[in-house]
This record gives C-alpha cells, sequence and structure tokens, in this order.
C-alpha cells in the first residue's frame, strides 16, 4: 500500500469519526466499537478513489 493509498484510507475516515480501522498488511478493516465492516484489500494498481469508495462501502455495512 502506498503512502497516498493509506492517506486516502485516513480521509475517508475522516468522514466516520466514531469508527476505526485496522491496517493488517494491504488489508484496511473498518471497527464500529467491536463490530467489524467487510476488510478492504488494497492492491497497487487502485486509485486513490478507489480506496475511499470502496472503504466507504465498507463503513456504510456498519450503518445498517
Amino acid at each position: 500500500m502506498t503512502n497516498k493509498q493509506l492517506a486516502a484510507a485516513r480521509r475517508a475516515m475522516n468522514r466516520f469519526p466514531s469508527y476505526r480501522i485496522e491496517k493488517s498488511g494491504e488489508m484496511l478493516t473498518p471497527y464500529r466499537g467491536s463490530v467489524a465492516g467487510p476488510p478492504v484489500t488494497v492492491t497497487d494498481t487502485m486509485t486513490e478513489s478507489e480506496v475511499v469508495q470502496t472503504l466507504m462501502a465498507s463503513c456504510a455495512t456498519l450503518d445498517g
């Protein structure tokens, strides 16, 4: 995961201040409390906007 992709993920998570994110290798998993959203695997070919969109979709599943 590049620094730009990681920065994009942080920007996406700023929209969800009560959530936290765990990074394990190339995988990002959002949490609301102890409930995890679907993990997002960031590949080298993903654009910053794709990282944001995919991570926000994962966070949206935690909203209900």
